[in-house]
């Protein structure tokens, strides 16, 4: 589990960052600051954890 973590965490982060933005943005209403701030975090996280062989396929050995 922890090696299925490590290997989508990108998705999971950018994902949330992405749920709590739109839903803001879709139901108009100005979210708070700390809501606001955590989909900031969730976004910085998941562009920290950018995988380096990011939309390459891996060489099978």
């Amino acid at each position: 589990m922890i090696q299925t973590l490590k290997k989508y965490r990108f998705w999971i982060f950018i994902t949330l960052a992405a749920l709590l933005l739109s839903v803001d943005w879709l139901l108009g209403v100005e979210a708070r600051p700390l809501i606001d701030g955590l989909g900031f975090i969730f976004f910085m996280l998941g562009c920290m954890s950018v995988p380096d062989n990011f939309g390459k396929k891996e060489k099978q050995p």
